[in-house]
């Protein structure tokens, strides 16, 4: 029999339930990896998120070379909707695997239920597989039975204790079953109803500048390397071999702002799927047990944020909300926002790192060019762009992450979004990050500045934060006039202009009165 392994999310050999189940029983597993229109758009997918996902796929594709599968991964260009059918008639398959953890993006979803129709019409075995979660959403929805998804944390332990224990993760295959002249044939009249070359179907290396010049696209250089062969040593790096930082991690006590990443940078590896999310909760569990329960706890602790992450995809999952927008969004306060002209430029400006405020035109320099930041740094950026300052509408600012996040995760990513702008699971709008003083904390000589901002680099540490109140005499002694070489700051008067945001927000509060709760689909 042969097997179609749908690649998407899930870019792992290990714990990968979609790839066994397509082993089982196969004499050969072609996997496909189809690069969609959505994600093709640099206007979705910036370059160093598009980066990160194109090495995972160079990774995945040479450990299944190693597993035996001569082939690779079988890349293609179009909608897969469109394109598998065709893909699946051309090899003769019988089956089709793949997890469908990108259920949740309402894109992806109508896709899944595109090809799911189609496969079952042309009768292939369909091996649907979740992996994405600690639990998947089916047994959250048995467990509810019809009750609102939990939105706070506290209620979400509880379920998700009722849910427990977590499966063990399972086993990679020792080999991927591959009939090397099955295989030859196949390809041969996959090439022949596309209508392309036999050798058009390689993963593009790194080097291939004709892909990168059709896709509109400079490659960009990752600071964190993207595939399961990183995201296993960052485990054993981060995680294994740090078993006291690990008990005493405290999210609070971490900081923003630090020239070395003072968190596990785990998250981009979980949204891709190069490392499983059962591998990282049995690696975390494992020292808390050796540890004999000295440890912190959630929802600070490192467990903690692995759960934070599981209750915003148990919401995108069972909520039935669109969480990327607010109206008609049954978990999301109704809010007056500035979506004028001259402020989405104001948000714009917020983009580019144009704000004229250090901390923060540092902070979204460095997710342009890295594709990661500080979750603390992430939030005082959103509560800039919404309720602290610009007072843009969250759901237009979230597109910024999104698009350049290396783990930019659909549910993530908007519910931390709401949370942050204080429109759904978090209410008390009254507290908001100083985009000035709140870095100064952890950075008191502005060093992340300097280096995310180098027109600031020879500015004296007094003003290094509020650049504008330094004398002209100091502006020209360190090569940077405010206004001419980096911008004055886009708000005039911060403290001012949150207080005026803190009361539109609660007049809003006022008038659209909700409880938040969304039953389960």
């Amino acid at each position: 029999m042969r097997t179609l392994m749908w690649l998407r999310k899930g870019l792992r050999m290990h714990d990968q339930p979609a790839l066994l189940a397509a082993c089982d029983g196969a004499s050969t597993v072609f996997p496909v990896f189809v690069l969609d229109r959505w994600h093709s758009n640099p206007e979705n997918i910036g370059d160093t998120r598009f980066e990160f996902i194109m090495e995972s796929l160079r990774d995945m594709d040479k450990r299944l070379r190693d597993k035996g599968v001569e082939q690779g991964i079988i890349f293609l260009r179009g909608e897969p909707e469109k394109l598998l059918p065709k893909v699946w008639k051309a090899l003769e398959v019988e089956a089709i695997a793949f997890d469908d953890s990108e259920e949740n993006e309402v894109h992806s979803r109508k896709t899944d239920e595109q090809v799911c129709k189609l496969a079952k019409e042309h009768k292939l075995d369909l091996r649907i597989k979740h992996s994405h979660m600690l639990h998947s959403p089916d047994r959250y929805r048995m467990i509810l039975d019809g009750k609102p998804v939990p939105t706070t944390m506290g209620e979400f332990q509880k379920l998700f204790r009722r849910a427990s224990p977590v499966a063990e993760p399972l086993d990679e295959p020792e080999k991927v079953p591959f009939d090397k002249e099955q295989a030859k044939s196949a390809i041969s009249a996959l090439a022949k109803a596309l209508d392309v070359k036999e050798d058009a179907f390689s993963v593009p290396s790194a080097s291939d500048t004709a892909f990168y010049s059709d896709m509109k696209r400079s490659r960009a250089n990752l600071r964190f390397n993207g595939g399961e062969t990183a995201a296993l040593d960052r485990l054993e790096k981060e995680i294994t071999k740090r078993p006291a930082y690990v008990a005493n991690f405290e999210k609070p006590k971490t900081a923003p702002n630090a020239l070395k990443p003072d968190t596990t940078v785990m998250s981009p590896y979980l949204n891709a799927g190069c490392l499983s999310v059962r591998t990282l909760y049995f690696a975390i569990d494992k020292i808390y047990k050796d540890k004999k329960g000295k440890h912190t706890s959630p929802p600070v602790s490192l467990m903690g944020q692995v759960l934070w992450r599981e209750l915003w995809l148990a919401i995108g999952a069972l909520s039935g909300q669109d969480l990327s927008t607010m109206k008609g969004n049954a978990l999301c306060r109704q809010i007056d926002w500035d979506d004028s002209k001259a402020n989405l430029e104001r948000l714009d400006k917020w983009a580019k790192g144009e704000t004229g405020f250090p901390f923060i035109d540092a902070i979204m320099t460095q997710l342009r060019n890295e594709g990661w930041m500080h979750h603390l740094a992430r939030h005082a950026v959103a509560c800039f762009a919404t309720r602290g300052d610009i007072y843009a509408p969250w759901y237009e600012a979230a597109k910024v992450f999104d698009r350049y996040l290396i783990d930019a995760d659909w549910s993530v990513n908007n519910c931390n979004w709401m949370w942050l702008s204080c429109s759904a699971f978090f209410y008390q709008y009254f507290r908001c990050y100083s985009p000035i003083t709140f870095g100064k904390k952890t950075d008191p000589d502005g060093d992340f500045i300097r280096k995310y901002v180098p027109a600031l680099k020879k500015f004296p540490s007094k003003y290094i934060y509020e650049p504008w109140k330094a004398p002209k005499h100091v502006q020209e002694k360190a090569g940077c006039i405010i206004g001419k070489d980096y911008p004055k700051p886009i708000i005039d008067d911060h403290t001012a202009t949150s207080k005026e945001n803190m009361r539109k927000i609660g007049d809003a509060y006022k008038a659209n009165k909700s409880d938040g709760t969304a039953k389960p689909q």
